[in-house]
């Protein structure tokens, strides 16, 4: 999720909004969408968030699963909010929302398969750098961990993780 969220947010880790805002693509024409009043929205449907959530059906869908009734529908802005778009990008990775694929796919217990784990958000496309991203973030966070460890106990830094910096 974080290698994701670095590559998905122009390595800002913050929510951001499509750069182009889906101009050129269906996804980011504006159209007309109704509450549950009858009252009228023009919305456009682009990518915002950690994952970059796009298309109508996918925001109306997200709104609802996560119990948000039609808010993320109706006010598409809300996936730029910090935890509104954790939630999406957590949703969605674990329950296979975006692709039909999710994390415990990819990566479950002592198994983790970085490189395929990009098909829970969009195909292959750049794999193996968000997969590289992977490695190191998962590196930093065990040695962060080792730090724990008391000063004059060692660690074998191939224990650490399949890849080591140290």
């Amino acid at each position: 999720m974080l290698a994701t969220t670095k590559h998905e947010t122009a390595n800002t880790m913050l929510p951001i909004e499509e750069y182009g805002k889906g101009q050129s693509r269906p996804y980011g024409e504006e159209i007309s969408v109704k509450d549950k009043n009858g009252k009228t929205y023009k919305n456009k449907y682009y990518g915002r968030g950690y994952v970059q959530l796009t298309w109508e059906h996918n925001y109306k869908s997200m709104s609802e699963n996560l119990k948000m009734g039609e808010d993320l529908y109706i006010y598409p802005e809300k996936a730029l909010e910090e935890s509104t778009a954790y939630k999406i990008m957590s949703y969605g990775m674990r329950h296979g929302s975006f692709t039909t694929r999710n994390l415990s796919q990819y990566i479950n217990g002592d198994f983790f398969d970085y490189v395929n784990a990009r098909r829970i958000i969009n195909g292959t496309d750049l794999a193996q750098k968000i997969a590289n991203y992977a490695s190191e973030i998962e590196v930093l966070l065990r040695l962060s961990r080792a730090k724990l460890l008391r000063t004059e106990e060692s660690f074998n830094c191939t224990t650490l993780s399949r890849v080591c910096i140290a």
